[in-house]
C-alpha cells in the first residue's frame, strides 16, 4: 500500500495515531531509506540514456514527496476521526491531536506552525461554514504548499554520497603535499 492509500483508509482515532506515531519514528531513523526513480531533465537524459536518475530517500524524504499528510488530514474531517478533534470528551483528542501536531512540526516549514491551529480549524470547519469560501479545500493547499521541500532535505545526503564516490574513483597515490613540485607532464591534484 503507498503512504497515501494508508491514510486514505483511517477510520478510527487509535489507528490513526497509531499510523502517525509510526510515520514519526520512521522520520526520525536516517536507516529506513527507498531507493527512488526519478525522471532527469530533457536535456540531461539524452546524455545520460535512460532518463532517470536514482536517488536514495529517507523515510522523511518519501513521506514529504508524498501527499500522505495531506491525505491524512482529508479524513480527519470525516467520521470518528473529526468526532475525536472536535470533541475533547472523546478521550481521543489529545492523543490524535498530540499526534497530527508532531508530525506537522516535522514536515512543516519553520514558523508555518503558527498557523497550525487554525489551519485544523479550517479543515475541521470545511465547507459547512455557510460563507461563500470553500475553505477546506484553501486550507488543504495551503498545508501542501507549508510543507518542507524534499528535495532540500535529501541534498545533504546525495551531496556526501557522491564525494565519497568521487574520492573512491581518485587513486590512493595521486594526492600530492603541499610541498611537492607539480608535474610539468599534467595537472596535479593536491588535497
Amino acid at each position: 500500500q503507498t503512504l497515501e492509500q494508508r491514510a486514505r483508509a483511517l477510520t478510527s482515532p487509535h489507528s490513526a495515531s497509531w499510523l502517525l506515531s509510526q510515520w514519526l519514528e520512521q522520520c526520525n531513523n536516517p536507516e529506513v531509506v527507498a531507493a527512488v526513480q526519478l525522471p532527469t531533465s530533457s536535456s540531461s537524459s539524452s546524455a545520460h540514456g535512460s532518463g532517470r536518475f536514482s536517488w536514495e530517500l529517507s523515510f522523511h524524504q518519501v513521506l514529504l514527496r508524498s501527499s500522505a499528510f495531506e491525505t491524512v488530514l482529508e479524513s480527519c474531517t470525516r467520521g470518528a476521526l473529526r468526532i475525536a478533534l472536535e470533541e475533547p470528551s472523546q478521550g481521543e483528542r489529545p492523543t490524535l491531536d498530540e499526534a497530527l501536531r508532531s508530525l506537522a512540526e516535522r514536515l512543516l516549514l519553520p514558523g508555518a506552525l503558527a498557523l497550525w491551529p487554525s489551519l485544523l480549524e479550517a479543515l475541521l470547519l470545511g465547507d459547512l461554514g455557510g460563507g461563500p469560501l470553500p475553505w477546506a479545500s484553501w486550507a488543504r493547499r495551503l498545508v501542501g504548499s507549508l510543507k518542507k521541500p524534499w528535495q532540500v532535505e535529501a541534498w545533504p545526503d546525495q551531496v556526501r554520497k557522491m564525494d565519497n564516490r568521487i574520492a573512491d574513483l581518485v587513486p590512493s597515490g595521486a594526492a600530492l603535499d603541499e610541498s611537492a613540485e607539480p608535474s610539468s607532464s599534467g595537472p596535479c591534484l593536491i588535497v
